[in-house]
């Protein structure tokens, strides 16, 4: 069923308004409550970047922005690779940020 929504995504912009809230309260509540986790937590923030990175009040954004709110607190992802493990953090703002700069934004 999660694999299917994920499907969706690249038709989430044709969606009504009411039916994209609904998705994006599940998507965010799906990350909220760690229900998804490694490649499939990895893809549900990859769509909410991509939708973050439309032109503000784009359906998109506002996708973006719901899951968001709806997630709440920070969302960190882990990734096995060379070096760290830790790739992205999900700041204060919203916004993504590498390790690093968050790291130096929370000693600011």
């Amino acid at each position: 069923m999660i694999h299917n929504l994920f499907d969706e995504y690249r038709f989430f912009a044709r969606y009504p308004d009411r039916e994209l809230h609904i998705t994006a309260a599940l998507f965010g509540s799906l990350i909220k409550h760690g229900l998804v986790s490694s490649i499939t937590l990895g893809m549900a923030l990859r769509y909410v970047l991509d939708a973050l990175r439309k032109p503000p009040g784009n359906k998109m954004f506002i996708f973006g922005l719901e899951v968001r709110h709806r997630v709440g607190g920070p969302v960190v992802m882990w990734r096995r690779g060379t070096g760290g493990r830790l790739l992205l953090r999900w700041g204060g703002t919203g916004v993504f940020t590498p390790v690093g700069a968050a790291l130096a934004l929370d000693k600011e």
